[in-house]
């Protein structure tokens, strides 16, 4: 914001400078962004301590230092970063490293913040809920089309696995079976089929 002051004495002299100006204020009006990342690209498989980015875009005032603050909560529960202060880099770039409790659930990331025109995040808080911690092993289940426990050479036999996994669900792509029988290998690594809905039900 630019203010001219024009005006002279009852002699005429112009003031000086002529005209007097202020340019030490500044309209903003407009709220900040922010992005969340991670520096672990892995959605699911997280532990240690990850680094936590929040990466502003604010083209008026600035970011005020002060209102910057972070809270990271998991399954809904605050665990180890309630209104937590984070790192300048710079005043565009902040980080906080995050110790990963052994908790299993989905992570809520939440940065709040505020430029130094007052004006609040947008949104506020701006939040990010794209981790999940899942230290918990899934399980399965084996099962049969056939109910004989002894087959004849030739006869068709489907095998099931069912898996239960309550957090992130099962890789598809690690899902492999081998079968051997009388010190034989029959199968190695093949991959498993993901089963019709039918089939689920038992048809």
């Amino acid at each position: 914001m630019n203010i001219s002051i024009f005006a002279a004495d009852n002699a005429s002299n112009l003031l000086k400078p002529y005209p007097t100006f202020n340019i030490s204020r500044f309209i903003d009006t407009t709220p900040p962004t922010c992005t969340i990342a991670f520096d672990n690209p892995d959605r699911y498989n997280i532990s240690g301590t990850i680094r936590i980015f929040a990466n502003f875009t604010e083209n008026g005032s600035g970011i005020d230092p002060t209102t910057v603050r972070i809270n990271v909560t998991v399954a809904g529960d605050a665990v180890n970063a309630t209104n937590s202060s984070m790192v300048s880099l710079n005043n565009t770039y902040w980080y906080y490293d995050w110790a990963v409790p052994g908790v299993d659930g989905p992570v809520n990331v939440s940065i709040f913040a505020a430029d130094n025109a007052s004006n609040l995040l947008d949104p506020y808080p701006t939040y990010n809920t794209s981790r999940f911690i899942d230290t918990t092993s899934p399980s399965a289940t084996i099962a049969y089309n056939q109910s004989a426990a002894y087959l004849t050479e030739g006869t068709p036999l489907k095998i099931f696995v069912n898996f239960t996994d309550v957090s992130s669900g099962i890789k598809p792509d690690s899902a492999k079976i081998n079968i051997s029988a009388g010190g034989s290998q029959l199968v190695t690594n093949a991959p498993l089929i993901e089963a019709s809905s039918e089939e689920r039900r038992g048809g």
